[in-house]
């Protein structure tokens, strides 16, 4: 998949309503919106990672522990948005930068927000 595609599967995710939660704001279309923007400032350049589900997840989210291929879309220090050109969904994901294998926190959807904000 190219870098474009996956820019633009991230473009649409971010056009369409979020689930993303928010109680502590009076104006949650404010609070999505600078949600939006700190992610866009955090693309990365699309890069091919690996990522297998954290233990927590494997325990209490029913992943598997097979390593998995994704497309890395944004990064702020050891937090990750990735996305899988398969399933056309987003998932978030902890670890160092290098070929290291990510750990995924254990929920994906097509809401890149939603993932991004965990």
């Amino acid at each position: 998949m190219d870098p474009s595609s996956v820019l633009a599967a991230l473009e649409a995710s971010l056009a369409r309503p979020s689930s993303t939660p928010c109680t502590w704001r009076e104006d949650r279309d404010a609070y999505i919106d600078e949600q939006k923007q700190s992610l866009r400032a955090s693309l990365i350049e699309p890069a091919i990672v690996t990522a297998i589900a954290s233990d927590r997840a494997q325990e209490n989210a029913a992943q598997g522990s097979e390593e998995q291929t994704y497309i890395a879309v944004a990064r702020s220090e050891d937090t990750w948005l990735l996305y899988s050109p398969h399933s056309g969904e987003f998932a978030k994901a902890f670890g160092p930068s290098g070929k290291q294998t990510l750990s995924l926190l254990g929920f994906a959807s097509n809401d890149a927000l939603a993932e991004w904000l965990g």
